[in-house]
C-alpha cells in the first residue's frame, strides 16, 4: 500500500474473456488504467515506460495499443508541446468504459442467477 494502489473494475477482469481482450492487451490497458488519475484527461504515459514495466519493446506495447484501438477500447489523442513537437499520445478510455457498460447487464443477470441457485441450495438444506 505505500506505493499507492489502482482501482480495476471487476467487470473488466470478469469480462477479459468475453471481450477478447488478449493477456498482453489486458496488461497494457491495466498502464493506461494506472495513469488516468482524472475522469476528464486522458491519461499519457510514454510507450518506453509501459515497455519497461513490461518487459517488453516499446514496439510490441505500440502494436498491444494499435491492436486495442483497432478492437474500440480505446482512442489516441495526439499531444503537441507548444512547438508544434508531438510528445507522448493520449489515450482515451471512455471506449473501454462504453464497452464495460454494454456487457454489463449481461454479467448483472448471471450474477443474479448464481444468486438465485445459490438461495434455493442454502433453502434445501
Amino acid at each position: 500500500m505505500k506505493h499507492g494502489y489502482t482501482i480495476l473494475p471487476n467487470l473488466l477482469m470478469e469480462a477479459q474473456g468475453r471481450l477478447e481482450i488478449g493477456h498482453a492487451e489486458f496488461n497494457v490497458l491495466v498502464q493506461l488504467i494506472h495513469h488516468w488519475w482524472e475522469a476528464h484527461e486522458e491519461p499519457h504515459p510514454a510507450k518506453e515506460s509501459i515497455a519497461r514495466r513490461m518487459g517488453l519493446s516499446p514496439r510490441q506495447v505500440q502494436r498491444h495499443l494499435t491492436t486495442l484501438e483497432k478492437k474500440g477500447f480505446i482512442s489516441r489523442v495526439e499531444r503537441f508541446s507548444g512547438r508544434k513537437s508531438q510528445i507522448a499520445n493520449g489515450y482515451d478510455l471512455m471506449p473501454l468504459v462504453r464497452k464495460l457498460g454494454e456487457v454489463e447487464p449481461e454479467f448483472r443477470k448471471a450474477k443474479e442467477q448464481r444468486r438465485i441457485r445459490q438461495k434455493k441450495v442454502e433453502g434445501a438444506a
